[in-house]
């Protein structure tokens, strides 16, 4: 017999020696109470007995004063064995005789001490007495005091007492055993069996074991049910081992990366996604620290803890993993509480395709936005382009008739002609810049400076009839992203706005409006939160643009966001717009809304979250003289004018120059005068060689060589293969004299 068994009989046995213990000293208790009351009771009743016969014997002897016959009445009194004394008293109460038992051998006759009153000796607590009065027709004629012992009922009850205790503790010794042998057979040994059972299913996790019913009573009924359970629990445990098989073979084949750890970092789950894309076996990472086992997730461990902390859920956006290739994968990171343990679910899925597309998706909706502000990019070129035509004309009328030009009038017509050119360049850069398929680079952007710049756009190209307005943030608006893509988020909702104000207008009607765009800083509320599950309770920027134009129904609001879903109609745009955006915002981590009503207007609210502590560049002083140098300086360029433009101005600088028309001129200078040439201004695109092949060779002819490359379309994929030289210097034409001088010089000093 185990422990176990051990211990449930030694349990039951003494649960019933105590119970059996109890009882009987009650019912001892009680007994032996009725026994004494039942004993004392009948002494009682004998000396009230004795006392009414004693009244009848002593009446006549006691009105003769008869002591003799007094006597013998006494003696008669005493041969009962509970009386020890008698007094007996005449009518006045004087005292006339006594009798008493001897008090050692409580026999009458022995005591020879006169007769005498008897009184209660001192200690005999056993001893009462009655008083009786004596009558002899009516009238009083004596008393009698009759004193009895307690001794001999007390004794009685002693002796029925022990009897009492003795058997009832023989019949409680055989109810134990009886009810030891029935209670076991009947209750215990079923307990047992099903405790038996049980740990075989506890240590064998085995719910197949067949319980027997051994009767039709409560036990019967409870090992039923209990097989019931049993049977039931098997069904569930069947069923939950092929819902865990079936759910592993989902997490094992899905192609997304599925990994949780614990809150220790310790590896709980590691799918065959993660397996492939790691190059780790689930057997090696199961059971390790997930930042031990690989840096493959290093890039966002700082996020992780943040979950395990908060317990929010985190999403990361195209995050870029360079391996063996560089691929992007969306990253969600959710808190996992199971049986008590906290940890997180780490998901990855690869949006490498997904990522090029929609750069294919947002290169095209720029070439539509260059093409749809193409008209006034070439009405704003043409007006430049009369200025700097007129005024180079008129100078050379002037020149060629002789006429004297008074200097003020020619520095008014030469600042005429720099404004304007310094105008052209920037709505090329700015183009350029639109039409850039640079990769995202994120950095510092202030907003107000995006809005400066998209305004300078939407004014040269926009309908006159569309008036513009801008509201700046107080302080610089910095946020974390590509300067290029919120430039296209912008120009993307300000030329809707200027379309439902224009194109869009009922025919007819009446042209033009106003849009308005505004910087703002907010501080999310509840209900901001509550609408934009992943907003965190940190400040947001708020770039608005909002027009009176002709508004979206209320049904199409939904769906304004998706690819190719437009408004316009016919021919009148691809519905890459709105997409862009959407794409562009998320991927700044911010989230974009709209409010409009037809006949009203339109609202685009963009949130973007706020970069605390930026730094803020300080702005540049007044500008200084052109550095001059010395050295020789290689130019290289197709176009004679540059070339030209280039030389002049860096032999005014100081520099003596050497020219050279392509690059097999270039190198072939470059190694007849190596050691003469101290920089090479190098055109990033020519015929022949590009500026990144000559680089090349002059590398190999002198490794040191130092060299400035420059080009009218710098964003181009040339620049892209030029960001990956060492020790790569550009400037972007056209270029001012002052900043080829500042270029020139640096570049020279390094």
């Amino acid at each position: 017999m185990d422990i176990f068994r051990r211990r449930i009989l030694a349990k039951l046995i003494v649960i019933l020696i105590v119970a059996v213990s109890v009882i009987s000293i009650v019912s001892i208790l009680y007994f032996d109470r009725r026994n004494r009351e039942a004993l004392k009771r009948e002494l009682q009743d004998t000396v009230s007995n004795l006392g009414e016969m004693g009244r009848l014997a002593y009446a006549n002897p006691m009105w003769q004063m008869a002591r003799t016959e007094i006597a013998y009445i006494n003696r008669a009194l005493l041969t009962n064995r509970d009386i020890v004394a008698v007094n007996i008293y005449d009518e006045s109460g004087r005292f006339v005789d006594s009798l008493r038992k001897n008090p050692d051998t409580m026999e009458v006759g022995d005591d020879v001490t006169p007769p005498a009153i008897f009184i209660i000796p001192k200690g005999a607590e056993d001893i009462r007495k009655v008083y009786y009065a004596v009558f002899h027709r009516e009238s009083i004629v004596g008393f009698f005091e009759i004193f009895y012992t307690e001794r001999y009922v007390n004794a009685e009850i002693l002796v029925r007492r022990v009897n009492l205790t003795m058997a009832f503790a023989l019949i409680g010794f055989f109810a134990i055993v009886v009810i030891f042998v029935v209670v076991k057979k009947m209750l215990i040994a079923p307990i047992l069996t099903l405790a038996d059972v049980s740990r075989h299913i506890t240590k064998h996790r085995d719910y197949s074991a067949k319980l027997k019913k051994s009767s039709n009573d409560e036990i019967g009924i409870l090992y039923e049910s209990i097989a019931d359970m049993l049977r039931e629990i098997e069904r569930n445990e069947e069923e939950l081992r092929r819902t865990r098989g079936y759910l592993g073979n989902i997490i094992e084949s899905m192609p997304s990366m599925l990994v949780s750890i614990d809150r220790e970092g310790t590896v709980t789950q590691w799918n065959r996604a993660t397996e492939v894309a790691t190059g780790i076996p689930s057997e090696h990472a199961l059971g390790k620290n997930l930042w031990l086992a690989t840096d493959f997730f290093d890039s966002f461990k700082e996020t992780v803890e943040k979950v395990i902390e908060t317990n929010e859920a985190v999403h990361l956006y195209s995050l870029r993993f360079d391996r063996e290739e560089t691929r992007y994968k969306d990253v969600s990171i959710y808190p996992l509480v199971v049986n008590g343990i906290s940890g997180v679910v780490i998901r990855m899925d690869d949006v490498t395709e997904l990522e090029k597309k929609e750069s294919l998706l947002q290169q095209a909706q720029k070439m539509e936005t260059i093409g749809t502000l193409a008209s006034g990019i070439a009405h704003d070129f043409n007006n430049i382009l009369g200025s700097i035509i007129g005024n180079v004309s008129l100078l050379q009328y002037k020149l060629r008739s002789g006429a004297v030009i008074p200097a003020e009038e020619l520095s008014e017509m030469l600042v005429t002609i720099d404004k304007a050119s310094s105008r052209a360049a920037d709505v090329v850069k700015q183009l350029l810049t639109l039409s850039s398929r640079k990769e995202a680079s994120f950095s510092s952007v202030d907003l107000n400076v995006v809005v400066k710049n998209v305004l300078h756009i939407c004014e040269n190209t926009f309908d006159k009839v569309v008036a513009l307005e801008a509201g700046y943030a107080d302080t610089k608006a910095m946020i974390r992203g590509d300067q290029v893509q919120i430039e296209q988020i912008l120009l993307n909702l300000c030329i809707n706005a200027s379309h439902a104000l224009t194109i869009m207008r009922e025919e007819g009607g009446q042209e033009g409006g106003r849009i308005t765009i505004s910087v703002n800083r907010i501080n999310p509320d509840r209900p901001f939160l509550s609408r934009h599950p992943g907003a965190v309770p940190e400040p947001y920027w708020l770039l608005s643009v909002e027009d009176n134009g002709m508004g979206i129904p209320e049904d199409m609001l939904p769906k304004i966001f998706d690819p190719f879903f437009t408004t316009k109609g016919a021919g009148r745009g691809t519905g890459l717009g709105l997409a862009v955006v959407y794409n562009i915002v998320r991927q700044h981590s911010g989230f974009i809304d709209v409010i409009s009503s037809p006949g009203v207007g339109t609202i685009f609210n963009c949130f973007l979250p706020c970069l605390e502590g930026a730094g803020l560049e300080a702005g540049s002083g007044r500008e200084q003289g052109p550095p001059r140098g010395e050295g020789v300086v290689l130019i290289v360029d197709d176009e004679a004018s540059m070339r030209e433009v280039a030389g002049s101005i860096l032999k005014e600088l100081g520099y003596k120059v050497l020219l050279a028309q392509d690059g097999d001129e270039a190198l072939e200078v470059f190694r007849e005068r190596k050691g003469e040439i101290d920089m090479v201004l190098l055109d990033v695109i020519m015929p022949k060689r590009s500026g990144r092949q000559v680089y090349s060779e002059m590398k190999k002819i002198d490794p040191g060589v130092k060299v400035l490359f420059a080009s009218g379309y710098w964003q181009d994929d040339g620049e892209e293969d030029l960001s990956s030289l060492e020790d790569a210097h550009f400037i972007q034409k056209p270029y001012t004299l002052q900043a080829i001088a500042e270029a020139v010089r640096k570049r020279m000093a390094d």
